[in-house]
């Protein structure tokens, strides 16, 4: 019975992961996608919110 209730949680975590792999791609996809529709925009007109993000991002 332990036996099957580790493998439904390894099941689990590697869902929870693969979730959390795909937001990151899409989150990542998009800063892509705005940065390329704006080459010329300056890192000081970004909203606070991009600068809290990139810097969660970072560490």
């Amino acid at each position: 019975m332990a036996y099957r209730v580790q493998i439904l949680n390894k099941k689990a975590l590697e869902k929870e992961r693969k979730i959390e792999k795909q937001q990151f791609l899409s989150e990542l996809r998009c800063a892509t996608i705005s940065t390329r529709l704006d080459p010329h925009a300056s890192p000081h007109r970004r909203s606070t919110e991009d600068k809290a993000n990139a810097t969660s991002r970072a560490s």
